[in-house]
C-alpha cells in the first residue's frame, strides 16, 4: 500500500550515486512512477481491509478438517463391530429423536469407526447434524453446524457475514469481496512494476530485502516488496480462483463464458432441469466450482406417481436417501422396485412397503437373491438409494441430498471441500441424480466429463482451500497466506511511519498524461473484470470532484 518508488534514500542514498539511477531511466519512467505509486497506494486502501479478513477466515477453514475433529470427533467416532443397522432403521432413530423435522442430507460413514450423519430442518425451524451408530442405529451426538467456528469462518471468508445479518444470500458481502480481490489484482501489478529493479540495483538482490540496512525505511520497504513479489503468483491464483465464485465475474462472466466455449459441461447437461443446483443441495462442506453448478432434474417417474396427496414431499419419517443405478420397472401396475444387495453393506430397509427376500424382480415367476424390493408408488427406501450409489462407483465419503418435494431426486455428490471424507482429490468429483421413486440413475456426471476449463478451475480450488494433496497443499495455501498478510503489515508499517496528515496519499502528479501501454492495461482489466472498472470510473469521477474542494483535495492527494 505504500511502496515508494524505488530510489535510494538514507544511508543508502550516500552509498549510489545520485546520477546512477537517473540516467538509468527514461522520463516516462521518471513521470509515471509517482502515479502507479498513487494507484498502489489506493488499490491497498480499498482491500488490505477485506485482504486481513479474507487471509484469517481463509486460515482457519483451511484446516477445517483438523479443527472439526477436535470439535466434534467425540460425537462422530464409533466402535466398529460385525455387522450394521439398515439406514432405514438409523432414519427412524432420528425421526422419533426429532418429530416433525425435515432430512434434507445423509452421508454415510467413511470409515468404519465413524457415525452416520443426518442433517435435518427440525420443526422449529432450526438447523441440526445428528450423528447416528451404524452399528447400533443410537444417536450419539447432535450439533447445530451453522454455529461452528469452521463454518463462521467459511461465511466471513465468502460473504463477510453478511448473510447471517443484512440479506439471507450474502449478496452485500459477495460484492465488497469482489471489490476488494478485483483492486488486489491492481495491488499486485502496480506492486511488481514499483519494485522492479532499476538502476545500479542488480535483478538478483532485488529478491532478497536489504533487512542490514542503516535506513530503516529501506529495511521496511524491502520486506514490503520482496515477500509481495515472491508470493505475488501465489496471490494471484488465490485471486483467480476465489473470484470463480463471486456473483458477478465467476456467475455472469466465467460460469457463461465457459459454457459457451464448451469447455465447462457435458452436451444437454441443461435439458430439462430445474433451476435448483447442486451447490444449492450442499449442507456438509461446500459444493465444488463445476458440479456445484449442474442443475438438479426431476424424478422421471414423477409424471406417472400418484397425487401429491398420496405422494408427500420427504420427510424425516418418510424419505431416504442414496444414489443412481439401475433396477425395477417403476411405475407399471402390479411391477415392483427392486435393487440386488450382493455385495453391499446391510441393505435391509425394514419398511412395510419394502422386502428384503430371495426371488422377486418385480416379474412373477423371477428370483434374485439378496433383494431389496419396494413399491415404487410409495417412493424407493433410503437402502436402495444408498446401495445405488455404491454400485454407481461412489467411494466412502460421499452425501445424499434429499429431494425437496414429490418431483424432486435424489442428489449424490462427492465433492473435494466435505468434512465427511476431507481432503478429497477434485479428480474424484462426480454427482449422481437418482429418481426418488424407482432408485434408477437420471444423470450422472464426473469430473473427467467436464471441459478443460470447468476442471482447470476445480483443481485449483481444491489447492486453494488446501483439500487438493491433503496437508502439503494445506502448508502450500497457509505459507501463501501468512505471506500475504506480512507483506498488508509492512505496508501498514511504512504509511505509519510517514505520518501522514489524511490518508496520507501520494500527491498526483502536475503531468497526467499516461502512455498508451497504462491505459491499454487498465481497459483491459476493467474490461476482464467488471466491478473493477465500473469502480474506476466511480473514482474518476469523484477525482473530479474533489478537486473543486481544496480541502478534501490536500488530504486525498488531488491538490
Amino acid at each position: 500500500m505504500t511502496v515508494t518508488p524505488p530510489a535510494p534514500s538514507g544511508a543508502d542514498a550516500a552509498a549510489a550515486p545520485a546520477a546512477g539511477p537517473a540516467r538509468a531511466r527514461t522520463p516516462r519512467t521518471l513521470k509515471l512512477l509517482p502515479t502507479v505509486w498513487r494507484w498502489h497506494f489506493y488499490a491497498g486502501l480499498l482491500s488490505i481491509p477485506v485482504i486481513v479478513l479474507l487471509c484469517l477466515s481463509g486460515i482457519v477453514y483451511l484446516f477445517k478438517p483438523q479443527i472439526d475433529a477436535l470439535a466434534y470427533g467425540h460425537l462422530r467416532e464409533v466402535a466398529p463391530r460385525a455387522a450394521t443397522v439398515s439406514y432405514a432403521q438409523q432414519q427412524r432413530a432420528v425421526a422419533t429423536a426429532y418429530p416433525g423435522s425435515a432430512i434434507t442430507q445423509l452421508a454415510p460413514a467413511p470409515d468404519d469407526d465413524r457415525a452416520t450423519e443426518f442433517d435435518l430442518t427440525t420443526a422449529q425451524g432450526e438447523s441440526r447434524r445428528v450423528y447416528v451408530d451404524p452399528y447400533t442405529g443410537r444417536i450419539t451426538g447432535a450439533r447445530d453446524p451453522s454455529n461452528s467456528l469452521t463454518s463462521l469462518a467459511l461465511d466471513l471468508h465468502g460473504m463477510l457475514l453478511t448473510n447471517r445479518f443484512l440479506d439471507e444470500g450474502g449478496m452485500w458481502g459477495d460484492r465488497i469481496i469482489e471489490l476488494a480481490a478485483s483492486w488486489s489484482v491492481v495491488l499486485v501489478i502496480t506492486g511488481v512494476y514499483l519494485w522492479w529493479p532499476r538502476g545500479r540495483r542488480r535483478r538478483r538482490d532485488a529478491f532478497v530485502p536489504r533487512l542490514r540496512s542503516r535506513s530503516e525505511r529501506t529495511r521496511w520497504r524491502d520486506l514490503h516488496a520482496v515477500t509481495g513479489v515472491l508470493f505475488s503468483f501465489v496471490t494471484l491464483f488465490f485471486l483467480v480462483t476465489g473470484l470463480a465464485w463471486a456473483g458477478i465475474w465467476g456467475a455472469k462472466v466465467w460460469t457463461p463464458a465457459a459454457t459457451k466455449l464448451g469447455a465447462s459441461y457435458p452436451e444437454g447437461t441443461y435439458d430439462g432441469a430445474s433451476s435448483v443446483k447442486a451447490a444449492d443441495l450442499v449442507k456438509n462442506g461446500k459444493a465444488a466450482w463445476a458440479a456445484g453448478e449442474l442443475p438438479v432434474p426431476p424424478s422421471q417417474t414423477a409424471a406417472r406417481a400418484p397425487s401429491s396427496g398420496s405422494a408427500p414431499a420427504p420427510s424425516a419419517e418418510n424419505t431416504g436417501g442414496g444414489a443412481a443405478g439401475g433396477g425395477g420397472k417403476p411405475g407399471h401396475a402390479g411391477h415392483e422396485g427392486h435393487l440386488s444387495a450382493g455385495g453391499l453393506r446391510d441393505l435391509s430397509a425394514e419398511r412395510p412397503d419394502v422386502q428384503v427376500r430371495s426371488g422377486g424382480d418385480g416379474h412373477t415367476g423371477h428370483t434374485h437373491a439378496d433383494e431389496i424390493t419396494w413399491d415404487p408408488t410409495k417412493g424407493a427406501p433410503i437402502d436402495a438409494i444408498v446401495g445405488r450409489a455404491q454400485r454407481l462407483g461412489f467411494k466412502p465419503g460421499y452425501t445424499v441430498s434429499y429431494p425437496g418435494d414429490e418431483r424432486g431426486s435424489y442428489s449424490v455428490f462427492q465433492f473435494p471441500d466435505t468434512d465427511v471424507h476431507p481432503n478429497q482429490s477434485a479428480t474424484d468429483e462426480q454427482v449422481a441424480y437418482l429418481d426418488q421413486y424407482t432408485a434408477l440413475p437420471i444423470r450422472q456426471h464426473h469430473f473427467s466429463q467436464f471441459g478443460p476449463l470447468a476442471k482447470a478451475t476445480d483443481f485449483g480450488i481444491a489447492l486453494h482451500e488446501g483439500r487438493e494433496w491433503g496437508l502439503l497443499s494445506q502448508l502450500f495455501s497457509l505459507f501463501g497466506s501468512l505471506a500475504l498478510l506480512l507483506s498488508c503489515a509492512t505496508a501498514i508499517v511504512m504509511w505509519r511511519k510517514r505520518k501522514p496528515k489524511g490518508i496520507g496519499a501520494p500527491r498526483k502528479q502536475p503531468d497526467r498524461r499516461l502512455g498508451a501501454g497504462v491505459v491499454l492495461i487498465t481497459l483491459a482489466l476493467g474490461a476482464l473484470l467488471p466491478v473493477l472498472g465500473a469502480s474506476i470510473l466511480v473514482l474518476l469521477l469523484l477525482d473530479q470532484i474533489v478537486r473543486r474542494i481544496p480541502s478534501l483535495a490536500r488530504a486525498l492527494g488531488s491538490a
